[in-house]
């Protein structure tokens, strides 16, 4: 049988332009008139600093952003791997459509609140309550249980427990 031709070399990669996944670089120092959208991201960190009006995190994957103070809240959509670090306040928080996100925590942003949809290993990161101990993970549910009552005519749903 005759010998196969070589191939020729494979050419390289062609290198990534700054603006396909890398986030551009934000401004030095952002006002509470701002409002930040990061779109389809990917392996890359964005800091985001001084008081914003709202960030959306869209189509990201293993996206990380660190944040100051956002007056409006923070919308995670169809993300896969992203986390969301606080340093400062923070009122609503709100994930949707999205996988494996972490969500971490700060004494300030402790009472905001966390709507999901549709999301699977949504985890929560909050500071520990005295300085010698380590910061504590909480997985938001995934699953629920409804039933209906037929005295009152009304579902009732709680999130599904499993044993430990």
């Amino acid at each position: 049988a005759p010998a196969a031709a070589p191939r020729p070399p494979r050419a390289a990669p062609a290198p990534l332009s700054p603006s396909a996944h890398r986030p551009p670089a934000p401004p030095a120092q952002c006002e509470v008139k701002h409002s930040v959208y990061v779109y389809k991201c990917e392996n890359s960190v964005l800091q985001v600093k001084g008081k914003v009006n709202k960030i959306t995190v869209d189509a990201c994957k293993k996206f990380s952003i660190v944040c100051n103070t956002v007056v409006a809240g923070i919308e995670v959509v169809d993300g896969n791997g992203v986390k969301v670090q606080l340093t400062g306040a923070v009122k609503q928080i709100q994930v949707d459509k999205c996988s494996g996100t972490q969500l971490i925590m700060n004494e300030e942003s402790l009472d905001a609140e966390i709507i999901s949809a549709k999301c699977d290993s949504l985890n929560v990161i909050v500071p520990a309550k005295s300085a010698d101990e380590d910061y504590k993970e909480h997985a938001i549910p995934e699953q629920f249980v409804s039933t209906y009552d037929a005295a009152t005519g009304k579902f009732s749903t709680v999130s599904m427990a499993h044993a430990a």
